[in-house]
């Protein structure tokens, strides 16, 4: 989704200017997402790599080697669950500081410059997909 909304952002981020408004504020703030990104990113290579792991040793060697497992699923799961807790701290403390002036904030506000730009920027799509990531977000770390 996070993916999904940077595509839209890149695409149109350089939109010539409407009625002296840009498409999206000078300088918009991306790392927020950035970090969500790369987090999800590191989240499914980590459990890509368990799922290989477990295949190719099949379930025989998964059992003789359980309690690695074991602690390597919970060290997982701890670091799982700290990873995205400071990712939705950090998106949900961006949107509340930005004062607009990041995707997420500048995509979700009803205002002139959105309906100038309504056959280019789904603003709406990009708004919904960030609100949905940090649904997401928040079951992740719960």
């Amino acid at each position: 989704m996070i993916a999904t909304a940077f595509a839209i952002f890149n695409a149109t981020k350089s939109l010539a200017p409407r009625n002296n408004l840009p498409a999206w504020a000078e300088n918009t703030k991306i790392w927020p997402q950035v970090l969500i990104l790369s987090i999800a990113c590191i989240s499914l290579l980590m459990s890509v790599v368990v799922m290989i792991a477990y295949f190719k040793g099949g379930h025989n060697r998964a059992e003789k080697v359980a309690a690695y497992y074991t602690i390597f699923a919970v060290g997982f799961f701890i670091f799982s669950i700290i990873m995205w807790a400071v990712g939705a701290a950090v998106l949900n403390q961006s949107k509340a500081q930005n004062n607009n002036k990041d995707m997420w904030g500048w995509s979700c506000v009803d205002n002139k410059r959105r309906h100038l730009f309504e056959d280019d920027v789904s603003y709406a799509l990009v708004c919904r997909l960030q609100v949905r990531s940090d649904i997401q977000i928040a079951q992740n770390h719960h």
